[in-house]
């Protein structure tokens, strides 16, 4: 299971403070199937998801993911207080026999059904199943929230023991948790970041990525990267620039990366780096 914690007033706050917690761990493997455990899956999950949201007007922090937040709840031993926010998002891999497949988004209060209606269409646009919006009240974390006073939603992702959803999860891993991002970002109207740190107006198609920003740093010989027409580099892009682009940032902050050409996880991780 993963919480995302965001605090806010109305619909449209601002700065929203994000609590990201990544469920099961410390000895519970939570469900399993395909060779996977949901423990582990929420945790990168975790640290997908909190990049998304780096890129919107929201303060971002992790529950230290060493815990389990469940447990802790539990034995009142909670690192951190769900009546600081204003939002918990749990998340949780499915399973059911290998026989059953696709998304789905429980909630509480009712006035969540519109959120959790929006997350499980997001999810449901990389080719997974939409099982929609349910509401539910037996759910400890979601009681303690609610008893706070606390709006809550659980995202059942997928089926951890479905081959099809798994092999679709593992291509789309990223665009599930972008979207997942977004969805929440436009719910409660947080507006997408420019490099500079200040908010900018995007239309709600754009998936576009922050520009890489040329050092004022003196003294780099090699050749800054040139931007693709659609203005930006991005994860998944693959060529030349990418090589300047990696060669840049290991010369500006010793990022070690290996010049491959290839814009992944590692290139990504540096950039926003280099863009704090």
């Amino acid at each position: 299971a993963l919480f995302l914690c965001i605090e806010h007033d109305d619909r449209k706050d601002k700065h929203m403070k994000i609590l990201l917690i990544a469920g099961h761990g410390a000895g519970d493997s939570g469900a399993c199937g395909c060779g996977y455990k949901e423990a582990d899956l929420t945790r990168k999950a975790a640290s997908i998801l909190e990049g998304k949201l780096d890129a919107y007007d929201c303060k971002v922090t992790r529950y230290p993911s060493a815990r389990n937040c469940y447990e802790d709840n539990k034995n009142g031993v909670m690192q951190d207080s769900f009546s600081k926010y204003g939002l918990v998002v749990e998340i949780h891999f499915n399973d059911y026999n290998g026989s059953a497949h696709g998304c789905e988004c429980l909630y509480r209060p009712a006035r969540m059904r519109a959120l959790a209606s929006k997350v499980s269409r997001a999810i449901a646009e990389e080719g997974f199943f939409d099982r929609g919006a349910k509401q539910r009240t037996d759910l400890m974390n979601m009681n303690t929230c609610y008893r706070s006073g606390v709006p809550y939603i659980l995202i059942e992702t997928c089926f951890i023991d479905s081959k099809t959803d798994m092999a679709r999860y593992a291509k789309s891993i990223y665009e599930v948790w972008g979207n997942v991002a977004k969805a929440i970002c436009d719910f409660y109207h947080i507006e997408k970041l420019a490099s500079a740190g200040k908010p900018v107006e995007t239309s709600k198609t754009s998936t576009s990525k922050k520009k890489p920003v040329k050092s004022t740093k003196k003294g780099y010989t090699g050749t800054f990267p040139s931007l693709p027409k659609k203005g930006y580099l991005a994860e998944g892009d693959k060529g030349v620039q990418v090589g300047r682009l990696q060669a840049f940032l290991n010369w500006y902050g010793n990022y070690g990366l290996e010049r491959d050409n290839s814009f992944g996880p590692a290139t990504e991780k540096a950039v926003k780096a280099f863009q704090k």
